[in-house]
């Protein structure tokens, strides 16, 4: 994803509020990339990733339509280390190729200056952080991320912690960060918090 636009990451663990952040930085009139998002169009049948991706983990990830069920190949590379190289190292060439697409979108934001952010669970692990000026990281404490999993999305305790544990730890994403972003809980604190943060970048960016 080679480009000298300004480029902003906005990371953190599973169920920490990524999402929660992106959502309030899109209102606040900020462009933001899902990673996530353009990862699922990849997967898709035609493309070249489904077909590696089919050669390595086999029919039993498809669903009736013959697509990639994503809760089946998760249940698979959570809990496998190995697999879970195998995904990536197939699908993050053509994210990294379709983020690059995208971020000529918002010309209008990047030849003026502005930050356009990248939401993505796996920046500093994938080594986008490297295409990053600034990373912004949220954080959440360990009880509340793993209560969050179960009611979300449905996963026992174990199902839980084994996706944390297949991430970075807290710990590991903090000497990469530029920006914390603290979630208790609060909806209002932690989107103070996003304010602080933007009008900061602004000020970097005038």
């Amino acid at each position: 994803m080679e480009t000298g636009h300004p480029l902003a990451g906005l990371t953190g663990g599973i169920a920490c509020g990524k999402s929660t952040v992106a959502a309030y930085l899109r209102k606040k009139g900020c462009p933001v990339i899902n990673a996530d998002k353009v990862g699922h169009l990849v997967l898709k049948p035609g493309q070249p990733a489904y077909n590696q991706i089919l050669e390595i983990f086999g029919e039993r990830i498809l669903n009736e339509k013959k697509e990639i069920n994503r809760q089946a190949l998760g249940n698979i590379i959570f809990n496998d280390r190995k697999a879970r190289e195998h995904l990536n190292k197939i699908s993050h060439p053509p994210i990294a190729k379709l983020i690059e697409e995208r971020l000529l979108d918002f010309s209008r934001f990047l030849d003026s200056g502005k930050s356009v952010f990248l939401e993505a669970a796996l920046l500093i692990e994938s080594q986008w952080r490297t295409r990053c000026d600034k990373i912004w990281v949220v954080t959440a404490p360990k009880d509340q991320i793993l209560q969050r999993l179960q009611l979300r999305n449905g996963l026992t305790a174990e199902q839980a912690q084994a996706r944390i544990d297949s991430q970075l730890r807290h710990e590991e994403r903090l000497p990469y960060a530029d920006v914390v972003l603290e979630n208790h809980g609060l909806l209002a604190d932690l989107l103070k918090q996003v304010d602080l943060a933007l009008a900061q970048l602004e000020v970097m960016e005038s």
